[in-house]
């Protein structure tokens, strides 16, 4: 298969599954979990989030690049718009129309600005949004000359 059918598969799969879940709002954690241990798609089970689920899909369609938008910020918007969800390069080559390579640049700058994380190597790679952990508003900082 070429790396765009296995990505399609892929995010099929997942879609499916997490659509599928949607449906049945009645399922028990305890369920789940015995389709994650037993199920024939046990993989896409255990990578949805919680956002996945409650995602709703994309009513706009496929996302493109937008008048004004560069190709940076309409990537960043694709992977705000889907935290969580693990991207290949081909995604952003397919859906606005890049060369593999400056797919493949802007993802890797993306990386190293810290918005992006990378896993995987060669077609298997794929990229998410870096988590933003934020801190509790309960916590406050000790003061100095206080114990």
């Amino acid at each position: 298969m070429t790396e765009l059918a296995i990505t399609l598969a892929t995010e099929a799969r997942r879609a499916g599954v997490a659509a599928a879940l949607r449906r049945h709002p009645r399922l028990t954690l305890e369920s789940v979990a015995d389709l994650l241990r037993e199920g024939p798609y046990a993989d896409e089970l255990a990578s949805l989030t919680v956002a996945d689920l409650r995602r709703a899909p994309l009513p706009e369609g496929p996302p493109r690049v937008r008048a004004g938008e560069t190709v940076e910020d309409a990537v960043m918007r694709v992977f705000r718009s889907r935290p969580g969800v693990w991207m290949a390069s081909s995604f952003f080559v397919r859906n606005f129309e890049l060369r593999r390579w400056t797919a493949q640049q802007i993802l890797g700058d993306l990386v190293e600005d810290g918005l992006l994380e990378r896993r995987g190597v060669t077609s298997a790679t794929r990229y998410r949004l870096v988590h933003v952990h934020t801190l509790d508003s309960r916590v406050v900082p000790k003061r100095e000359g206080c114990s």
